[in-house]
């Protein structure tokens, strides 16, 4: 849809990912920009009840499922810059996992509503 593309264009422009700076001690690992829409079906192994997940693949085209949750489209990866954003894992730093973005905003996100 060119009016949801037109929205999201017009949204990246409000807010910017910022480069996170370097945390001495702390092993951060970069954003990702792709990656893989799985579902999975389970069957029971026959000989000992066990059950077998199967991960699948899914199309970015499967109408079922928002657009969100698969990568965006090439123009607005490279406007999201999601490659600031930050992934600390728990075997890194002997902490729990987290998902760090530092955000600055360019301009009001919403319109005021006049009173």
């Amino acid at each position: 849809d060119d009016d949801d593309d037109d929205d999201a264009n017009n949204n990246i422009a409000k807010v910017e990912l910022c480069d996170y700076p370097t945390i001495q001690g702390i092993k951060l690992q970069p954003g990702v920009t792709n990656w893989k829409v799985l579902t999975y079906t389970n069957t029971t192994d026959k000989d000992d009840d066990d059950d077998i997940i199967h991960w699948n693949n899914i199309a970015a085209s499967n109408d079922d499922l928002p657009e969100t949750l698969f990568p965006a489209k090439e123009e607005i990866k490279q406007k999201l810059k999601l490659e600031r954003c930050r992934r600390l894992w728990p075997q890194d730093n002997n902490t729990g996992g987290f998902f760090v973005a530092f955000l600055r905003k360019n301009s009001e996100l919403y319109k005021k509503k006049k009173e």
